[in-house]
């Protein structure tokens, strides 16, 4: 049971971390400064996990 709780953990964070990466990209080729749009990948990339944690981790934890 632990391993699939880690390999949960790693698929959320690997998720986030592509979609903050995603939003880094696209605003990287606005004319914001280049630390706006590191600061809104890192942000979407917290908001990203805390919506997997809530809606993934809990409904899955919920039900064993």
């Amino acid at each position: 049971m632990k391993k699939i709780n880690y390999i949960f953990w790693i698929v959320s964070i690997i998720i986030s971390i592509m979609a903050g990466d995603i939003v880094l990209n696209f605003l990287d080729k606005t004319t914001l400064n280049i630390w706006v749009s590191r600061i809104m990948g890192c942000i979407v990339a917290g908001v990203v996990e805390l919506v997997l944690y809530n809606f993934w981790y809990k409904k899955r934890k919920n039900r064993n």
